[in-house]
């Protein structure tokens, strides 16, 4: 049975996740998170990773999968991985900092050398950016081009969260998310305003589609009412990807990427 390391980073979710659901379909699963060093992060960001690597590892478990857990530098901890495991293919979603292609570009020709089949995913956007150019083939300066322009695309279909994962024989070494030391000293209060996670991004999205959407047009400058949708820290962790919004649609107000279009043109975006 093919074995696949899936790399988590900035994508902790199960629903419509790429790299997640073709490795399913392949074959054995091995989900891992690594803490690079090179990283730095806020308080505020470290509080939320730590509770949503929480959330995630439950979510796996209760699909009968581990998270593996490694903190090092990323390219050396998925090739000790690949021989303690077996694994023959690592899959991971695309994150679009020019520092991060690079590293990526670099690990990808650096695993593929040694035979391994790497495969990057969209798994954040909408679309892919660097197909979504102007007549030139460049990047689009004036957003209202680039807005028409993704008007006339359309939206790849949401993947959501496989049926049945197949973990790997072995056990695998891990760290604990504590292990991490993530969580600042002294208490915080983000708890009281925000829930980390998969099921709290999904409830935030439901209850501003359902009462903020049609009001965002009037009231999106003035992030204090409750036109916005507060989702800023959400899509920062990347915990719901662009094209969720279908997902969360199918399971709340029954709307399709088409109509949240269509809504939104309606209030005068």
């Amino acid at each position: 049975m093919k074995k696949t390391i899936v790399w988590f980073r900035n994508d902790l979710r199960l629903h419509d996740h790429p790299a997640l659901w073709e490795a399913a379909q392949q074959g054995a699963v091995l989900p891992v998170f690594i803490k690079s060093r090179e990283e730095e992060r806020g308080a505020a960001s470290r509080w939320w990773l730590h509770h949503s690597l929480l959330t995630l590892q439950r979510n796996l478990a209760s699909k009968g999968v581990p998270l593996v857990i490694r903190s090092g530098d990323p390219g050396e901890e998925l090739e000790s991985l690949m021989k303690e495991t077996g694994a023959e293919a690592l899959f991971f979603n695309e994150r679009y900092e020019p520092d991060v292609r690079r590293t990526d570009r670099d690990l990808t020709e650096q695993l593929r050398l040694r035979g391994v089949e790497v495969r990057r995913f969209h798994g954040h956007l909408l679309f892919d950016p660097d197909r979504l150019w102007n007549q030139k083939q460049e990047p689009y300066k004036v957003f209202t081009s680039f807005w028409k322009r993704c008007m006339q695309q359309t939206v790849p279909p949401v993947l959501g969260i496989p049926d049945y994962l197949e973990t790997v024989a072995r056990p695998v070494e891990s760290l604990s998310v504590e292990d991490l030391g993530l969580l600042p000293d002294g208490a915080l209060p983000f708890g009281e305003y925000w829930k980390p996670g998969e099921a709290g991004a999904i409830a935030r999205w439901e209850q501003f589609a359902e009462e903020g959407l049609g009001r965002y047009a009037a009231g999106r400058d003035f992030p204090h009412r409750e036109a916005v949708s507060s989702l800023s820290p959400i899509w920062r962790m990347e915990i719901l990807a662009f094209g969720c919004y279908g997902t969360v649609c199918s399971v709340g107000a029954g709307w399709t990427p088409l109509c949240i279009r269509r809504r939104m043109r309606s209030s005068g975006n």
